[in-house]
């Protein structure tokens, strides 16, 4: 499944924004608040439950409003669903959403005073098909996943668990079981890492295992960053990540050096291109954003043809968005240069620490 557009009114942070996403990588960059991962939730909480609806539709079980508001609830952990509203914005305003796939295009709405329903829900099958058959998706968070395997359990009968972590843990513990084909260019960027991490994580009898050489032991041992690299690995040995799935990567560059983060992102990449998996990658960070940016542009994935220009050949594998915080996040998109200035306070940090470190050394040499 390819999502397509995704169109938000009084979300979050937004007050209105519209996204073109393409069906291979998606990026969005922005400070802290600036609704990041609200995207991505977003996007899993609409699948996810119109998974459900699609599942169930013979048996009817729930109405749409209640299935996509339990989904919201679920995935943001709101008190009550009129929380979602966007922030500072006066009177009994309206959240709207609507999102486009290949396969059909939601239309969803909520007021501040709604609990756990959804106001109103249209949906418009495009596809239908004889038998569903979901596509996956996964949501990979910032934080280490994999410590938290052994308090899975006790945790999720708290409000305070994300459902998509339990379902992330429980897609690659099947890994052992599988030996899926990866191209030749996967497999060498997965051979790096395992050589930076000197072994690689595995599971043995349901729990996280590091193994390096001969030796195996439990992976709360190794650095928090091996064990996030592992992840990816055991996605791609469970044979998750393949044609139709959709990855969501909330801050990739968290753990890891700029040097792991850089590699990282020629994983994904190449998994978008070689698997035809759809990405989203949230970030803050300059090295992740420019990477990514580099890899579209020097793209050989899409040949050169008269036909398409610079811009348009970017477009087919590389969607970017910088998230703008003003009096409300303003969504910009840029794929061919990054925003200067004020205007992308991540690049005007960086030029900040560069004139410094001019400055120190041209006092040293006096």
């Amino acid at each position: 499944m390819w999502i397509k557009k995704l169109e938000i009114k009084n979300f979050g942070v937004f007050e209105e924004a519209t996204f073109v996403f393409s069906d291979k990588v998606n990026l969005l960059v922005g400070t802290n608040d600036t609704g990041k991962s609200s995207i991505l939730k977003l996007i899993y909480a609409v699948i996810m439950a119109y998974r459900e609806r699609m599942s169930e539709r013979k048996l009817y079980s729930k109405p749409d409003n209640v299935i996509f508001g339990d989904w919201f609830m679920k995935v943001f952990l709101p008190d009550k669903l009129g929380d979602l509203v966007r922030k500072f914005s006066f009177g009994n305003q309206r959240a709207e959403i609507l999102v486009e796939t290949e396969e059909f295009i939601c239309e969803l709405s909520f007021s501040r005073k709604a609990e756990k329903q959804m106001g109103n829900v249209e949906i418009d099958v495009l596809s239908a098909k004889e038998r569903f058959q979901p596509d996956e998706i996964y949501l990979v968070p910032p934080f280490d996943v994999v410590f938290l395997d052994e308090a899975v359990d006790m945790l999720k009968e708290y409000p305070i668990f994300p459902v998509y972590i339990e379902r992330l843990l429980n897609a690659v513990k099947v890994a052992k079981r599988l030996k899926p084909r990866l191209s030749k260019e996967i497999q060498e960027i997965m051979q790096g890492i395992r050589e930076k991490m000197n072994g690689h994580l595995t599971v043995s009898d349901e729990k996280f295992i590091f193994r390096r050489g001969q030796t195996s032991f439990n992976a709360k041992m190794v650095a928090d960053g091996f064990r996030k690299l592992g992840v990816f690995d055991l996605l791609l040995r469970s044979n998750k990540l393949r044609n139709g799935t959709i990855l969501l990567v909330d801050e990739p560059e968290s753990t890891l050096n700029p040097e792991m983060a850089v590699m990282l992102v020629e994983l994904l990449y190449k998994i978008s291109i070689a698997k035809n998996v759809q990405i989203f990658v949230s970030t803050h960070d300059y090295f992740v954003a420019s990477m990514f940016r580099l890899k579209a542009l020097e793209n050989k994935d899409v040949p050169s043809n008269a036909l398409f220009d610079l811009t348009e050949k970017f477009s087919r594998v590389f969607s970017i968005y910088y998230l703008v915080k003003r009096n409300a996040v303003v969504v910009e998109s840029s794929p061919l240069s990054v925003p200067l200035g004020e205007d992308n306070p991540i690049v005007a940090t960086f030029v900040e620490l560069f004139e410094m470190e001019k400055r120190l050394n041209e006092y040293e040499k006096i």
